[in-house]
């Protein structure tokens, strides 16, 4: 699929997956998804998770 370069996240950026497929992640609005490709349809959920800690924060001791 292709997506024009203003519709993609520049705070996400270009991340390579399998460059020697040519393959790279990147991120865009779900509404900016073609409705097919090759004849074929997007289908979702598409994803995009917050990451963040697990757990929580353990204090810092000052002792050490």
């Amino acid at each position: 699929m292709r997506v024009a370069i203003a519709d993609m996240n520049d705070a996400f950026g270009v991340v390579p997956v399998d460059p020697d497929q040519g393959l790279y992640a990147v991120e865009i609005d779900a509404d900016k998804v073609p409705a097919q490709s090759e004849g074929k349809p997007y289908r979702g959920p598409f994803s995009s998770p917050r990451i963040v800690p697990m757990g929580t924060p353990r204090s810092r001791s000052s002792s050490g």
